[in-house]
């Protein structure tokens, strides 16, 4: 059974550690927990092979690979039944995803496959971890995949993993905005698709090793990311409807950052006592409620489809989070790769541009680019 878990295990040799990648060859980007690094890459990413101290993680691209032949090759290969594949749709394109049991010489291991269809190519994503420890890794393992985007123009929509688990139906939230109604059609899973992204990632962020101050900062940066991914989508609709609001009351579009600033402010300020506080954005929206963290995603997500660009603040020492943006005015600014940021406080009932001068020493603030560029 050796040559089973062959397909995934490489010769060891340690690259780097990884984060935010675009294979630019083959054009698919991965969003990948810090604490792995690289053991092989080939051919300009058509082959990516990465590990932990446990699993084995993978990314293989299929030049002119037709899904269902490679699906069925693949579960011989793993002596695997056709049972086993379940597909979905993911971005409007074929794919399909397994369960995996496999036999090595050291032991069993569990995991997941996901192949996606693209014009030219099939990717398949694996990642699996010694079943002894299945139950703690599993997150992770779906973290990787999830964090996978087959293209630019799909960089910023929710992942794999998510549209598997919650297909994308179409439903109308009734939003009270303003003294008004406004019908945001959103998924009608994608509020669950959401709070779940939150849920594991909070799950995969409680178990990073907590050893270089550095490397936790990453860790904490990826996990807004890739909620930030899931919340971005989702507001996309709402954004325009808002922007559309705004325009029938004839306000500047300069004057949109501060009344959506003012609107978000006027709603009760709620935390959860889950892994992660973090509400999902149809949950804000529809009970008018959060914390920072929930409120500023928000504030970001909207501003983000209007053109405005925006990162996170967070601070542990402070245990608090603000929005921070790329605009003009008087205020409190947070320098962060090479630019001075305008804070927003979604919390308090304050302009843009203040903050409790009890948070304000930037040296206890993270700033977090919630668009990362590799």
């Amino acid at each position: 059974m050796k040559n089973v878990l062959s397909v995934f295990l490489l010769c060891f040799t340690v690259l780097a550690h990884a984060e935010v990648i675009h294979a630019e060859a083959w054009d698919f980007y991965l969003d990948i927990p810090d604490d792995l690094i690289f053991e092989d890459i080939q051919n300009a990413g058509e082959k990516l092979t990465l590990r932990d101290d446990h699993g084995v993680y993978q990314l293989r691209v299929y030049p002119g690979g037709e899904i269902e032949r490679l699906v069925a090759a693949h579960l011989a290969e793993w002596g695997l039944p056709a049972s086993a594949v379940q597909r979905f749709r993911y971005n409007d394109r074929p794919a399909a995803t397994a369960e995996l049991s496999l036999e090595a010489d050291d032991g069993r291991f569990l995991g997941y496959a996901f192949w996606i269809a693209r014009e030219s190519s099939v990717i398949r994503l694996a990642a699996l971890t010694p079943q002894s420890r299945f139950d703690q890794d599993k997150y992770k393992l779906l973290s990787f995949i999830d964090s996978f985007a087959p293209n630019t123009a799909e960089r910023f929509l929710p992942g794999p993993v998510s549209q598997f688990r919650f297909p994308r139906g179409e439903a109308g939230l009734g939003i009270q905005w303003s003294g008004m109604a406004l019908s945001a059609v959103l998924g009608s899973n994608w509020t669950q698709a959401e709070q779940a992204v939150i849920d594991r990632e909070a799950v995969v962020l409680s178990r990073f090793p907590a050893r270089q101050p550095d490397r936790i900062a990453r860790a904490w940066s990826r996990f807004y990311r890739m909620i930030y991914r899931e919340t971005r989508a989702h507001l996309e609709l709402f954004a325009r409807q808002l922007a559309r609001l705004y325009e029938s009351r004839r306000l500047p579009r300069t004057e949109w950052p501060r009344a959506l600033l003012k609107d978000l402010q006027g709603f009760t300020y709620q935390r959860r006592s889950d892994a992660s506080d973090i509400d999902a954005s149809g949950t804000v929206l529809t009970q008018r409620s959060g914390d920072c963290d929930s409120l500023a995603l928000v504030y970001l997500a909207v501003l983000d489809h209007w053109g405005i660009e925006g990162i996170l603040m967070v601070s542990q020492v402070y245990g608090h989070a603000l929005a921070a943006v790329d605009l003009s005015g008087n205020g409190a600014r947070f320098a962060f790769e090479g630019r001075q940021w305008l804070v927003a406080e979604l919390t308090a009932n304050v302009e843009l541009g203040m903050i409790d001068s009890e948070m304000a020493d930037p040296r206890k603030w993270l700033g977090i680019d919630l668009k990362k560029e590799p």
